[in-house]
């Protein structure tokens, strides 16, 4: 997977969830700042997701649920 300063996408560990990034943030926000929190949302919330879903979707084996959850994946 790739790095991120927000999340180790091999562990699942956050390293910064989006709302400590966002409360950490002076106001007004630079377009940086704006970027950086769009990055760490995404990170976080959609593609640390994915990640997580594929792991278990590949470490599981039928009749598991999990071999189901592509169909879910692709939503996310």
């Amino acid at each position: 997977m790739r790095s991120s300063k927000y999340i180790d996408f091999d562990t699942g560990v956050v390293t910064i969830t989006p709302m400590d990034l966002k409360n950490s943030m002076a106001k007004p926000w630079t377009d940086d700042q704006k970027l950086d929190l769009f990055e760490c949302r995404v990170d976080v919330w959609t593609l640390g997701v994915a990640v997580a879903m594929l792991r278990q979707i590949e470490e599981n084996t039928p009749p598991s649920v999990w071999s189901h959850a592509a169909y879910g994946l692709l939503t996310v």
